[in-house]
């Protein structure tokens, strides 16, 4: 017994947030599955490796893809919240799926970026596609979907653990040894707009001073650039 495709729990997801509740996935999957009016026999059918049931597997990709139209979103790992987009998509009465979503500039941008071929296919055109397209496909999708939750995770993070991202990432590129010794973050309240100092090469004959921004434009002072 085969279930509907990912795209057919977008809807009804929608529909379990429309109370506009700050939910985890697991704690509404139930009320997903009721309103799609799957069997228990359906429930219990897991993807090859075991680890899942295709019902949640394919319910985390629906609402992945709503996430990335703007229909929802997540303020924390593992929670997600309805949108004001998302309610006005609820409200026309229509059927939620990649067609309703391409409407989204976002939502065309992710799937630009992810060149993501395997939506358009079903049963009947797999044929069309090689097996290892499918999966380059499929390897694509969840790399860029995991650039988008790390950039996010970047992005709300502290200025003190940006700054020694910034520190570990050049130090991770080859300059100045290792961590203990080369690589510094400097105190950001105080550091004159430099986010970390490392040495150029082991002997630490030179310094680079090092800045990184995500919201201000904010440049280095004139005798610290290089």
């Amino acid at each position: 017994m085969s279930l509907s495709d990912y795209q057919s729990f977008m809807t009804p997801l929608l529909q379990c947030l429309a109370n506009g509740k700050t939910v985890k996935l697991k704690d509404i999957e139930a009320s997903v599955y009721q309103n799609l009016g799957l069997s228990v026999e359906q429930l219990k059918l897991r993807i090859p490796n075991g680890k899942q049931t295709y019902a949640y597997h394919r319910l985390q990709w629906a609402k992945t893809y709503l996430v990335k139209a703007g229909l929802i979103e997540q303020p924390k790992r593992a929670f997600c919240t309805i949108t004001s987009k998302g309610l006005s998509a609820l409200a026309t009465g229509e059927q939620i799926n990649n067609q309703y979503l391409s409407q989204y500039p976002e939502f065309l941008d992710f799937k630009t970026r992810t060149k993501d071929t395997s939506d358009s296919l079903d049963e009947n055109t797999t044929s069309l596609v090689t097996p290892e397209e499918l999966i380059e496909a499929a390897v694509d999708t969840l790399n860029t979907n995991l650039s988008d939750e790390i950039l996010q995770a970047v992005l709300s993070a502290s200025p003190a653990f940006f700054e020694n991202l910034v520190v570990d990432l050049m130090l991770a590129m080859g300059y100045g040894g290792s961590r203990k010794d080369a690589g510094q973050a400097t105190q950001y309240t105080q550091d004159g707009g430099i986010d970390g100092v490392i040495k150029e090469d082991k002997l630490g004959l030179e310094m680079i001073y090092l800045q990184a921004k995500r919201y201000t434009n904010k440049t280095l002072h004139q005798q610290n650039r290089r």
